[in-house]
C-alpha cells in the first residue's frame, strides 16, 4: 500500500463514521416528531370527548331541573335524549378503539356502567314525582347522584390527562437522549478515530521515515557496515532499498581502491622488478577504473530513482494535504449552519412565547363572560321565582327566565370548556418553550464539538506540511548523492591518468618517484572515499 492510501483511507472513515452517526440522531429525531405529532392528536381528541361527555350530562342534569320546576313532558323526554346520546357517543368510541388501547377502553366502559345505573334512580323519582308533586321528596330521592357522576367524568378526564403528560415526558427524555447522548457519543468516537488515525500516520510513515533519515545520515557520515531495513512495501521501502544499493556500491568502490593501493605498495616494495611490477598495476588499475565506471553509472542510476520517488511522494503529500483543506471547508460550512439554525430557533421559542402571552388575554376575557354568565343565571332565577309567585299572571315572564338561564347556564358551560383548552394551550406552549430552550443549549454545544473537529483537522494539515518538509529533505539528501557521484566520477578520471602515468613510467628512470607520488596520490583518494561522505552537513529535521 502506497503513502497515499495510507494517509487518505483513515481519512475517509473518520468521516465515514462521523456522517453515520450524524444521520442516525437525525432519524431518531424525526421519528420523536412523528411520536410527538401521534400523541398530541390522539390525547386531544380524548380529553375533547370526555369534555363533551361532561357538558352532555350537564344538560342532561339541567334537564332533570327543569322536570321538577316546571313540571312538563318534554323536559323529560330532553332528559332521556341527553341519556340516550351520552350511551351512544361512548358506544361509538369505544367501537372505534383498538386493543392497543385498553386502558381507555377500561375507562370509557367505567363511565358507560355507571351512567346507566343513573336512569332508573331517575326513573322512580320521576314516577313518584308525577304521583306526589312533591318536588323536594323526588329531589331528595336523586340527591347526590349527579354529582358522583360529574366528579367521576372528572376524575377520568384527569386520569387522560394524567397518561397524556406522562407520555409526553417519556418522548422527551427520548428527545434528551438523542439530542444529548448520542452526539457526546458521535464526538468521542469521532476523537478516538483521529487519534488512532494520527498514531497511524505516525507508526506507519512518519517514525519509519525518520528511521530511515538517520541511518542515511549514518551511512553519509562513513559508517558502512551499518543494516537497514524498512518494514513495508511503499515509496518508502524503494527509497530505503536504493540507499542500501547505493551503500553497496560504494563498499566496493573503496574495497576496489584499497586493493589498488595494496598492489602499488607491493610495487613499490619490489622496486627492481618496477617496470614489470608497473605494467602489471597499470593493468589492474585499467581493470578497477571500469568497475568503477559501472559501478559510477549504477550509482547515477539509484540517484534518479530516489530522486523520482522523493518527487511521488511529494506529489502524494500535497494531495492528502488538498482534501485535508477541503475537510476542513466543509466543517467551517457545517459551523455557519449550526449558527443558524440557533438563531432559527431563539426565533421560534419567541413566536411561541408571544402565542402563550396571547392565550392568557383570551383566558382574561373568557373569566369576564363566565362572571357575566353567572349573574345572567342568577338573575334569571330570581325572575322565575318572581313569576311563581305571580301565579298565571307571570308564567310567560316565567318561561322567558328559564330559557335566559338555559342560555347562560350553557354559556357558562361553554366558557369552562374554552378555558379548559386554553390552559392545556398554555401548558403546551410552555412545554414547547422549555423544549426549544434545551435546542438552543444543544445546538450550541454541537456547534462547539464542531470547532473541536476543526482543530482536530488542523493538527492533521500540520502533520501534512511536516511530511512535505520531511520530502523535501529526503530529495535534497538525493542531490547530495548525486554530487558525491560526481565525486567518484572526478575520481575515476583521475585513476585513469594516474595509469597512463604508470605505463610512462614502466620506461622512465624516474620511476621510484614517480611510484611513491602515485602511492601518495592513492592513499589521499582512498581516505577522500572514506571521509568525503562526513564532510557534508546535511539539515534534518
Amino acid at each position: 500500500m502506497n503513502i497515499r492510501y495510507k494517509v487518505t483511507l483513515p481519512v475517509v472513515c473518520a468521516m465515514t463514521l462521523i456522517l453515520t452517526c450524524s444521520i442516525f440522531s437525525i432519524v431518531r429525531l424525526e421519528l420523536l416528531i412523528h411520536q410527538y405529532q401521534e400523541l398530541f392528536q390522539q390525547d386531544i381528541h380524548r380529553l375533547n370527548h370526555i369534555a363533551s361527555l361532561e357538558s352532555e350530562f350537564k344538560s342532561q342534569v339541567q334537564a332533570w331541573k327543569n322536570v321538577l320546576i316546571r313540571n312538563e313532558e318534554k323536559y323529560w323526554q330532553q332528559f332521556e335524549t341527553h341519556h340516550s346520546t351520552i350511551q351512544k357517543n361512548i358506544k361509538n368510541s369505544l367501537n372505534q378503539l383498538t386493543q392497543v388501547d385498553a386502558e381507555y377502553i377500561s375507562l370509557l366502559t367505567q363511565v358507560k356502567n355507571k351512567h346507566n345505573t343513573l336512569l332508573p334512580k331517575y326513573l322512580t323519582a320521576y314516577q313518584a314525582f308525577n304521583a306526589t308533586q312533591s318536588i323536594v321528596n323526588t329531589d331528595k330521592m336523586v340527591r347526590g347522584i349527579d354529582r358522583d357522576m360529574a366528579n367521576f367524568l372528572k376524575e377520568t378526564r384527569i386520569d387522560v390527562q394524567t397518561a397524556s403528560n406522562q407520555h409526553l415526558a417519556a418522548i422527551n427524555a427520548q428527545q434528551t437522549l438523542v439530542m444529548t447522548v448520542y452526539p457526546i457519543i458521535a464526538l468521542i468516537i469521532s476523537l478516538v478515530v483521529i487519534v488512532v488515525m494520527l498514531q497511524l500516520l505516525k507508526r506507519t510513515i512518519i517514525l519509519p521515515l525518520r528511521a530511515l533519515i538517520a541511518n542515511t545520515v549514518l551511512i553519509a557520515q562513513g559508517k558502512y557496515d551499518l543494516p537497514m531495513s524498512y518494514p513495508y512495501q511503499d515509496e518508502l521501502g524503494d527509497l530505503s532499498n536504493a540507499i542500501v544499493d547505493i551503500k553497496t556500491h560504494i563498499v566496493e568502490a573503496v574495497s576496489n581502491i584499497t586493493v589498488v593501493k595494496g598492489e602499488v605498495e607491493e610495487a613499490f616494495g619490489e622496486i627492481d622488478n618496477v617496470s614489470e611490477q608497473i605494467t602489471q598495476g597499470s593493468n589492474d588499475q585499467e581493470r578497477c577504473s571500469a568497475d568503477m565506471e559501472k559501478t559510477i553509472a549504477g550509482l547515477a542510476d539509484i540517484a534518479e530513482q530516489l530522486q523520482q520517488h522523493s518527487q511521488m511522494a511529494l506529489n502524494s503529500t500535497n494531495t492528502v494535504t488538498n482534501q485535508a483543506t477541503q475537510c476542513t471547508d466543509i466543517v467551517d460550512n457545517s459551523a455557519n449552519s449550526m449558527k443558524i439554525l440557533v438563531t432559527e430557533v431563539e426565533k421560534t421559542s419567541a413566536v411561541i412565547q408571544d402565542l402563550e402571552q396571547q392565550a392568557g388575554s383570551v383566558s382574561s376575557v373568557l373569566d369576564v363572560i363566565s362572571s357575566i354568565a353567572e349573574q345572567t343565571n342568577l338573575l334569571a332565577l330570581n325572575a322565575a321565582i318572581e313569576a311563581a309567585r305571580a301565579g298565571e299572571a307571570g308564567r310567560g315572564f316565567a318561561v322567558v327566565a328559564d330559557e335566559v338561564r338555559s342560555l347562560a347556564s350553557k354559556t357558562q358551560q361553554s366558557t369552562l370548556s374554552i378555558t379548559s383548552v386554553i390552559n392545556n394551550l398554555q401548558s403546551a406552549a410552555q412545554n414547547a418553550v422549555s423544549a426549544m430552550q434545551e435546542e438552543i443549549s444543544i445546538t450550541t454545544k454541537n456547534a462547539e464539538q464542531t470547532t473541536l473537529a476543526q482543530q482536530s483537522l488542523k493538527e492533521i494539515m500540520q502533520e501534512m506540511v511536516q511530511m512535505t518538509q520531511l520530502n523535501n529533505q529526503v530529495a535534497h539528501a538525493a542531490e547530495q548523492q548525486s554530487n558525491i557521484t560526481e565525486s567518484l566520477q572526478q575520481t575515476l578520471l583521475q585513476l585513469q591518468s594516474i595509469s597512463n602515468n604508470y605505463k610512462a613510467l614502466a620506461q622512465s628512470d624516474k620511476v621510484s618517484k614517480t611510484v611513491a607520488n602515485a602511492n601518495h596520490d592513492l592513499n589521499v583518494m582512498v581516505e577522500k572515499l572514506r571521509g568525503n561522505l562526513s564532510h557534508q552537513e546535511v539539515e534534518l529535521f
